[in-house]
């Protein structure tokens, strides 16, 4: 048995050849035609990386999808939204032209668009794209974060506006969601709970099972309180 491997056969039809020769210079050659395949060509054309719209826009997508092996209008194609899914599975014309369209949500999305030929070998294309809101809420604060009592329609953000209406109190720059929770009597974090045990300031207390004073520094625990 004769083993050894190839690793820069180009894709097409091959005619492999083995060819034995013995001591008295008698040769005898066997013959195989085998087929190199390769995955397909694919590019997302249009909306170019980085492109802007509005909420409730119809997106147009554009690309190619070819393979040296199977006809354009054949290959299995999907277009996805790492945030929507899948949101097209039209095939390609018979040059490889692909397009699709959709209202995304809002976000930033990449796009892919994946092609499957008869071999079961893919390729995908990539671009990206950011759908804007068309409502923004009034930050008082300056926190990054609007009162979502003043929700405003419109694709443009007035002065002072911004896209994240989910601050519990817009008249403290130092509350919003996600910010460090002080032993304070304040909600800081707009989690709906305040001076919780996890407070940045919360002092540490030993259980002081005799009373007199002194903890033991292996019974402790954590809050405001």
């Amino acid at each position: 048995t004769l083993t050894f491997g190839a690793s820069d056969v180009s894709p097409g039809v091959h005619t492999l050849s083995l060819t034995v020769t013995d001591d008295a210079g008698t040769t005898c050659t066997a013959s195989r035609v085998i087929r190199v395949a390769q995955p397909p060509i694919v590019h997302i054309t249009a909306p170019t990386a980085g492109s802007e719209y509005n909420d409730g826009d119809t997106i147009s997508f554009t690309g190619t999808a070819t393979d040296l092996e199977d006809a354009a209008d054949t290959l299995s194609l999907s277009w996805t939204s790492s945030l929507d899914g899948e949101f097209d599975t039209g095939a390609a014309d018979s040059s490889g032209n692909a397009a699709a369209s959709a209202v995304l949500s809002v976000g930033t999305h990449e796009i892919r668009l994946t092609a499957l030929d008869s071999d079961g070998m893919s390729r995908t294309g990539l671009t990206t794209l950011t759908v804007k809101p068309c409502e923004y809420f009034y930050d008082d604060d300056g926190d990054g974060f609007g009162d979502p009592a003043t929700a405003f329609a419109t694709c443009t953000p007035p002065f002072g506006y911004v896209e994240d209406g989910t601050d519990c109190d817009d008249t403290d720059p130092d509350a919003y969601p996600g910010a460090d929770e002080y032993c304070d009597g304040h909600d800081d974090d707009c989690d709906g709970e305040i001076d919780e045990d996890d407070a940045v300031d919360a002092p540490t207390w030993f259980a002081d099972s005799d009373y007199d004073g002194f903890g033991d520094a292996n019974q402790s625990s954590q809050s405001c309180s």
